[in-house]
């Protein structure tokens, strides 16, 4: 799909609901309909209409330049992107731009009407050229992966090795890396620390790097010399992941399998502690949510955990192509004992 198909499905999405351009202000929704990544903490505002989309960014961007696809304004005051609106509805990110930035933007004769869900709806479906861009940064995820060592080192010098690894290859990163050890595993959104790993430890790590602007998103959890009860709550996170990716196929809703997950949960005596995954593309998370059914061409994360408070937790996380039948892109072994 090229940028113009894109910018011409939001139009006919904007269209269908009588809005007559739409002000587009989350990074990842620019990239994608125009191609052109922001630098990280950089703003932009792109107004697309029937015609070439006009992109207002700093004049300290400009390296940046104009093409066939998008029209640049390198002047992104609230002033200049006012002026620039035409009368009419207009749709906008109501979960991306502040409050006092739409304030801002208010003229007479403009009306600003919520439409986040529609201007990522075309993002949710791949197409050719972003899957191999997923294939490939979750292969370039799991070549460092692979390559971390544990044993005796601290959970933040093995989180910087893997984010200098993904320096080094030229990729960023798709979120901040995890990595928690011992009863720090059984916090879920857990910085790491100058903790140094034990002969027993159980150690989650979950990073993803990020290329051509799509993100990988991958967790493992190692088991160094595991116990009986370690090796069970593995085996059974593990078999719950299992069926949730049989499960998954195109034409059911997210929803169904986020209660298949809790049914299984509980029926293990588990309590869940969050989601069993979520789409992932130019954003770690984004669409499709549990509103949402699955179509050929989506891609979700699918990561069951198990956590026991003060003492350890278990979490394993896979990349799944939708389809007729899920397929898994991310290939690294889940095999859950630590061979240095």
């Amino acid at each position: 799909m090229t940028f113009r198909s894109r910018q011409k499905k939001l139009s006919v999405l904007a269209e269908e609901i009588g809005l007559d351009s739409v002000l587009v202000t989350s990074p990842a929704d620019i990239c994608y309909y125009t191609g052109i990544a922001l630098p990280e903490g950089e703003r932009g505002f792109l107004l697309a209409g029937k015609g070439k989309p006009l992109l207002f960014v700093s004049p300290l961007l400009n390296s940046l330049k104009s093409s066939s696809r998008v029209e640049l304004s390198f002047a992104a005051s609230p002033k200049k992107i006012r002026e620039s609106l035409p009368p009419g509805r207009v749709g906008i990110d109501e979960n991306d731009i502040p409050y006092g930035i739409v304030a801002s933007l208010r003229k007479k004769g403009t009306r600003f009407v919520p439409f986040s869900r529609s201007i990522k709806e075309p993002r949710m479906v791949k197409d050719s050229s972003e899957l191999s861009a997923v294939r490939k940064v979750a292969r370039l995820t799991e070549s460092v992966m692979e390559k971390i060592s544990l044993p005796g080192r601290s959970e933040a010098d093995i989180a910087r090795e893997i984010e200098v690894s993904f320096r080094n290859l030229d990729l960023g990163r798709a979120f901040p890396t995890i990595v928690a050890s011992g009863k720090n595993s059984s916090l879920i959104h857990y910085t790491p620390g100058r903790r140094r790993i034990g002969s027993r430890d159980v150690v989650i790590v979950d990073c993803g790097a990020r290329f051509s602007g799509y993100c990988a998103d991958i967790t493992r959890t190692f088991l160094l010399n595991p116990g009986r009860e370690q090796r069970k709550v593995y085996e059974d996170v593990l078999e719950i992941q299992d069926s949730l990716i049989d499960f998954v196929e195109e034409g059911i809703k997210l929803s169904e399998v986020e209660k298949l997950y809790e049914t299984m949960m509980k029926r293990k005596r588990y309590k869940p502690m969050h989601g069993f995954g979520h789409g992932i593309g130019l954003e770690a998370h984004e669409r499709p949510d549990y509103k949402d059914t699955l179509k050929k061409g989506m891609v979700i994360t699918v990561e069951p955990g198990v956590y026991i408070p003060g003492r350890f937790g278990i979490r394993i996380e896979d990349m799944l192509l939708v389809g007729k039948k899920a397929k898994l892109i991310t290939r690294i072994s889940r095999n859950p004992v630590w061979k240095p």
